[in-house]
């Protein structure tokens, strides 16, 4: 018993870079999420969401590095998240102003 104990605890976080403080705090408080205010070109979108809310998602199911897929693009809060988190990203978007707007969003937070 005292074998399986001793493994289970030495075992690495395969999931993230929280640390067990970090990964319970997030657990326990999935909604509450006070976003600075947003400038008004970063609302040009009907979904749009914060960056900040995404990266908490970003940091807690990946660790640096990894890719994250956004699928609907839009103007890219996913994508700068994911740059800000030092992950790599890709998303999808049909909509080519959409694309060009992340596109420059994008460039301007590499700078």
């Amino acid at each position: 018993m005292v074998e399986t104990l001793e493994k289970q605890s030495s075992r690495t976080n395969k999931l993230n870079e929280l640390t067990g403080k970090d990964w319970i705090k997030f657990t326990k408080s999935w909604f509450i999420h006070n976003p600075p205010r947003r400038e008004d070109s970063k609302l040009l979108h009907p979904a749009c969401f914060p960056e900040t809310l995404v990266q908490e998602f970003i940091n807690f199911f990946t660790k640096k590095y990894q890719w994250v897929l956004d699928p609907f693009l839009g103007t890219g809060s996913t994508l700068v998240a994911a740059q800000r988190s030092l992950r790599n990203g890709i998303g999808i978007e049909i909509y080519p102003e959409y694309a060009n707007i992340a596109e420059k969003r994008l460039a301007k937070e590499a700078v």
